[in-house]
């Protein structure tokens, strides 16, 4: 991979970082600049940033680009404890959509929310996710379907106009994907705050009635859409983390020169810069492995792709805990104030570990990975090596 930014994309980060910077302030006047009467008109103005196309076409609005400028802008949220609901609606929903429906579906759904004109959600997780159930049912009617279950939404927002939900269907239990509007009868939303000051929802579907239109994929197709948009989606946390660690390091550098005790600067102590050192150097193998993960997806890996993913995630939620902890205990009592920006960044950094898969559910794929791996191997190894026909043995 190269490293290097190009100058499309280092004016692209340098326009996000500067809005983030002027929009969404740190430490005390963040809750209130961050609420939710003001997400529609935050998200009109991002998105005219050009940000929220970056990864679909231009027959749907967007600018055509890759996951590299998705990653970029991720990070620079990450940096600022951005709440925008960037990754549910853009990543997930938007990945399922563009993968998934039918051209006309596609300009339907994607382009007012490219253009900051609609928000979407992803709802296809639910309780215990980690285990691979699925126990949301969508039962066929004369005039379309009757969902019943519950969809848990770990990165929500109560502004969407529209959620993308998954459920089985029909007699075989095929998977299935459905574009569900917000107004939808039979349709309750519970909303929970979560422990880094954010939201997750909730969805209570009581034999809600869609239309048979409302279908976007099943089979197959609709599966993939699924495994496709969470991959992308654990990228982007991975990147979010990325630059919340990022800001973490500078500010824990900065408070160890600036706080002076028994006549000498923290900076000095030998001990102190040994912690410091060990934070740079977890961040730069967490760096190395979203990278990896990064070059998979880009690059359409198919045999490296999943462990990729499941390694980043699993090596960034454990760095990502370590890191936060550590700076609060070299920040002492104060990193402890609610107005001190460390404390939300230690708990972005612990929610992270939590979200799209918990770091215990990325090991236990990678460990059936590797598995599944060495028995192949040791398979092929046992298979004798067959005389051509008609040669002499």
């Amino acid at each position: 991979m190269n490293f290097q930014l190009t100058s499309d994309q280092q004016i692209l980060v340098d326009s996000i970082r500067r809005y983030c910077v002027d929009n969404f302030p740190l430490g005390g006047n963040r809750q209130a600049a961050q609420s939710e009467p003001r997400l529609r008109d935050q998200w009109s103005s991002f998105a005219r940033l050009g940000a929220t196309g970056v990864t679909f076409g231009n027959d749907v609005g967007g600018s055509a680009q890759s996951l590299v400028e998705l990653v970029l802008i991720m990070q620079e949220l990450g940096r600022r404890l951005v709440r925008l609901p960037f990754i549910t609606c853009v990543v997930l929903a938007g990945q399922i959509l563009d993968y998934a429906a039918d051209p006309q579906r596609r300009l339907e759904l994607l382009s007012p929310m490219i253009a900051g004109e609609s928000l979407l959600a992803a709802a296809y997780e639910e309780e215990n996710c980690d285990n691979g159930t699925m126990n949301t049912q969508a039962s066929p009617t004369p005039r379309g379907y009757r969902i019943s279950g519950c969809k848990w939404l770990p990165c929500g927002h109560l502004e969407a106009d529209m959620f993308i939900v998954s459920a089985y269907c029909g007699l075989n239990s095929h998977s299935a994907l459905f574009a569900v509007p917000r107004s939808t009868e039979g349709m309750t939303i519970k909303q929970f705050a979560t422990l880094d000051d954010d939201v997750a929802l909730e969805l209570h579907f009581d034999d809600a009635e869609i239309p048979a239109s409302s279908m976007i994929a099943d089979g197959n197709r609709a599966s993939a859409a699924m495994s496709h948009a969470h991959r992308h989606g654990i990228v982007a946390l991975c990147a979010e983390a990325m630059g919340a660690m990022e800001s973490v390091v500078t500010a824990t550098a900065e408070h160890l020169k600036s706080r002076v005790a028994y006549g000498v600067p923290l900076s000095s102590l030998q001990v102190l810069q040994h912690k410091l050192a060990d934070m740079v150097a977890e961040r730069e193998l967490s760096r190395s492995v979203m990278y990896r993960a990064i070059n998979a997806l880009v690059n359409h890996d198919e045999p490296t792709m999943e462990s990729a993913v499941a390694t980043a995630k699993a090596y960034m939620g454990d760095s990502a805990r370590s890191i936060a902890a550590t700076a609060l205990q070299l920040h002492g009592a104060a990193g402890f104030a609610r107005d001190n920006v460390i404390s939300s960044y230690f708990k972005k950094l612990n929610a992270f570990g939590l979200r799209l898969g918990t770091t215990d559910h990325h090991v236990k794929q990678l460990a059936g990975h590797w598995d599944t791996r060495v028995r192949q191997s040791t398979l092929s190894d046992q298979i004798p090596n067959q005389a051509p026909s008609g040669a002499r043995t």
